[in-house]
């Protein structure tokens, strides 16, 4: 494989780089699991993984209306 260098790509790159509101907006795209995986891969990335904001878009689409509240 060729360094990055080597391919006209800056030493970092990708996701990690990116704003945080824009890293956001690709991570409101995942499913619950490639998250999860997601945030194993670095410090940056984890700590991107947290914010609050990103976890009440996902259960509103994933989970709102699926949930029931036993009623005593």
């Amino acid at each position: 494989m060729l360094p990055f260098a080597a391919m006209g790509l800056p030493e970092l790159f990708g996701l990690p780089v990116l704003p945080l509101e824009m890293l956001l907006r690709i991570l409101r795209l995942l499913d619950v699991a490639s998250v999860n995986a997601l945030s194993a891969v670095s410090r940056d990335l984890r700590s991107a993984t947290e914010d609050p904001s990103l976890w009440r878009h996902i259960f509103h689409r994933d989970f709102r209306g699926k949930m029931t509240i036993p009623i005593a």
